[in-house]
């Protein structure tokens, strides 16, 4: 019995340190995919709008309709990684933190990931990949460059420990030495509740690394020429995300191509083309981030804008005499003037043909109408004894005296607010002037008053009340003219 002691110690030792370099087992001894996925949309993904991908032989090894009954969320999406077409889906479904995007394979899925990479839209924020066979490089899998573009990432791979299989969770560090896949220990559906713990953040620091900027160095403030190499806010602002986050910058002088950056026949040039095509890995010259460049690039939130401003000089005053003239509008003064031609002509030419004694002074009757124009007193005499002459001046007078009224009340606003010409305020004015020579600008002419003048809409009672004194007239007209043939 002395002699069993020591072997007896040792073999409790041995069994003490396997246990302790084992992982912890879930209490089931064969944890399927199908389990997995009900603990994840009843975990950490519940309320989550979930985008399923799967290949045709996982979609025949899971049942897919009890996970989906399982699902709170109202946005589930579920497609086949053999029919996926890119643009039978909004870009909000598959790029973005709208969907989390989990992925089923039972075999490799290279080919499926080489046609994602095709298409800049693909990179949701949250991605999860479950390998469903064991024989699957996954490693190759997560360092595929489509899957790299996921800020979040976790892969679930099966294996098999003492005799039990468990799900080992893992995750990608770019910028660490130890590669592209990293631990992160056996699932559990106790210890793993939120997303937070689902999901590790793959970016502590960068780990030393080295970015290669898209730059060039003629976007004063923003980037520029000093010396021997290039300074500026942007890289000023760089610098000191480059202490806190762990790593160094190459500034690139200018671009090879000798553009900004666009999209030409399909592909991109500039700073933008060296990002796409020549391995280049940030770029922080001003850009307009305009459709095509939020759908191929990601981009922080601006943190500068700028605008165009177009500065003109204060026009000088309106000279004082013309205040007179902006009561009315230029058509208002061509129909004022034409309608006292007008009657007083035909004022003047009917005058004699009913006139008993005498001749008729044309020049009198054509006062008696403009008269009325400048509101002055005229006694008619023994001109106005017909009653159809009386209407016609009298309608002609009303109306006058509320052409003139209307004048006298507007010319007041102009004498005591001073007229200025017009200024350019909006682009809109700019191309309507006669500015053109290099933004040189020069004196506008005077076109029209700033303030409002009365339009012949504004005084259309005037006129209605001036047409009806002539009806009235017409026909007071008629019925002497019948009863002077009746005597």
């Amino acid at each position: 019995m002395v002699s069993q002691a020591p072997a007896l110690s040792i073999t409790l030792l041995l069994w003490l340190w396997v246990a302790a370099a084992t992982p912890p087992i879930p209490s089931r001894s064969v944890y399927q995919p199908e389990e997995l996925l009900l603990d994840l949309v009843s975990g950490p993904l519940q309320g989550r709008s979930i985008f399923l991908l799967h290949d045709s032989q996982s979609g025949f090894e899971v049942n897919l309709n009890q996970v989906l009954s399982h699902i709170s969320s109202s946005m589930v999406m579920i497609a086949n990684q053999e029919n996926f077409s890119m643009d039978q889906y909004p870009s909000g479904y598959v790029r973005g933190e709208n969907y989390v995007a989990v992925m089923l394979f039972s075999s490799s899925p290279t080919n499926f990931l080489n046609y994602l990479s095709e298409s800049n839209v693909w990179n949701p924020t949250f991605l999860i990949l479950l390998a469903m066979n064991t024989s699957i490089d996954t490693t190759e899998v997560v360092s595929h460059a489509v899957v790299q573009r996921s800020r979040y990432l976790v892969l679930f791979e099966q294996h098999v420990v003492n005799i039990s299989k468990v799900f080992y969770m893992f995750t990608s560090y770019p910028f660490s030495p130890e590669g592209h896949r990293a631990t992160l220990g056996s699932w559990s559906n106790k210890t793993i509740t939120s997303v937070v713990d689902l999901f590790p953040d793959r970016y502590p620091d960068l780990q030393g690394a080295v970015l290669y900027l898209a730059s060039w160095c003629d976007d004063f403030p923003i980037i520029y020429v000093s010396g021997d190499g290039c300074i500026g806010s942007s890289l000023d602002t760089l610098s000191l995300i480059a202490h806190k986050l762990n790593f160094t910058y190459e500034v690139q002088r200018e671009t090879q191509d000798q553009h900004w950056g666009a999209l030409e026949n399909g592909n991109w040039t500039g700073m933008l083309g060296d990002l796409k095509y020549n391995g280049k890995d940030l770029a922080l010259n001003w850009f307009l981030l305009n459709h095509n460049r939020w759908k191929a690039f990601d981009a922080l939130y601006p943190y500068y804008a700028e605008g165009f401003g177009f500065l003109a000089r204060l026009p000088e005053p309106a000279p004082r005499w013309k205040n007179l003239t902006y009561s009315f509008t230029t058509n208002l003064w061509l129909i004022i003037v034409c309608s006292t031609m007008v009657v007083s002509c035909m004022f003047s030419a009917l005058m004699p043909r009913h006139m008993t004694e005498g001749t008729v002074d044309h020049i009198q009757q054509i006062i008696l109408v403009c008269a009325g124009v400048v509101r002055q007193v005229v006694d008619l005499g023994g001109d106005g004894r017909w009653a159809w002459q009386r209407v016609w001046l009298g309608w002609w007078w009303l109306g006058c005296i509320i052409l003139t009224t209307a004048y006298t009340c507007n010319l007041i606003a102009f004498l005591t607010v001073p007229v200025y010409t017009t200024r350019i305020e909006t682009v809109a004015h700019l191309a309507a002037s006669d500015l053109r020579s290099f933004l040189q600008l020069v004196s506008i002419p005077l076109q029209e008053s700033t303030m409002q003048a009365l339009s012949i809409k504004h005084l259309q009672g005037a006129f209605l009340l001036h047409l009806l004194g002539l009806v009235a007239a017409l026909l007071i007209l008629l019925l002497e003219l019948f009863v002077f043939c009746l005597a």
